[in-house]
């Protein structure tokens, strides 16, 4: 079993924030297939040495990056074409807030008391046509391996990455391990965080309880996901996800289970 650290690729990728495959966990009578699908936090602070990482070690071909593009324009963007990477932008929340509106919910994020579920299921209820396109990017010839991310590679990553895991065959108890592993990835980061949470007007100690995160937030996503639409793939299909897709999916990020003591 990996300990907690295992799974994080931050420190052999210079400037990466919550950098990880969701390779390995089991699925089903097989496991996800390591080294095709990972996901991550901001990567516009990823370094020259970190990108090479990405295109030459982990041979990344897409990356789908889920911020709103006035995050992306602030914050900036990896020059993935430069390494012939295709990026994609999708934002996962509306892109057409008004500013204030959109600080208002940035200083909530970071509030301590904001309600995480309830967000997850918003993104459930509000972001089949992301959704959709996700699965529509990652089943073309030749997009994997592939980076999903936002920026703190926790809430919207974690939304699309369970969505993903579970329409593989993920136990839901699995998933939300996964999400929650956030928590400890994102710590050595604080500092990168700061400047964001300074725009919304939150000190350092309201900025870690925010960067807390435990299964329970997802778990709820997920018994919601169940409750309101049956399953992941009931879901998608209904979001506009071809059979043949959602099989293309399984085909390539799946693979049988090591054997025992293998």
């Amino acid at each position: 079993m990996q300990t907690v650290w295992e799974r994080c690729l931050d420190a052999h990728i210079e400037g990466a924030v919550n950098f990880r495959d969701l390779g390995g966990y089991a699925a089903g009578e097989g496991r996800v297939r390591p080294g095709l699908l990972y996901r991550s936090g901001m990567t516009h602070g990823i370094s020259s040495a970190g990108l090479r990482v990405l295109r030459e070690r982990l041979a990344i071909r897409t990356v789908i990056d889920l911020r709103a593009p006035r995050e992306a324009h602030q914050e900036g963007i990896a020059p993935f074409h430069a390494l012939g990477i295709a990026r994609h932008g999708v934002p996962v929340v509306s892109a057409a807030l008004p500013d204030d509106e959109f600080r208002r919910q940035i200083a909530a994020r970071f509030s301590g008391t904001f309600d995480w579920a309830a967000s997850y299921r918003r993104m459930l209820d509000e972001g089949q046509a992301t959704f959709r396109y996700v699965c529509e990017v990652l089943t073309e010839p030749g997009a994997l391996p592939a980076v999903i991310h936002c920026t703190a590679g926790r809430d919207r990553t974690g939304v699309v990455a369970a969505l993903l895991l579970a329409v593989l065959g993920v136990a839901d108890a699995e998933i939300a391990r996964d999400y929650a592993l956030s928590g400890a990835y994102l710590r050595p980061h604080l500092p990168r965080f700061a400047r964001l949470a300074e725009q919304a007007g939150i000190d350092a100690e309201r900025l870690a309880r925010a960067l807390d995160t435990s299964e329970e937030a997802m778990a709820a996503c997920l018994a919601y996901l169940r409750a309101r639409y049956g399953s992941a793939e009931a879901y998608l299909r209904a979001a506009g996800v071809s059979a043949e897709r959602l099989h293309r999916l399984r085909t390539v990020l799946l693979e049988p289970s090591m054997p025992a003591g293998g």
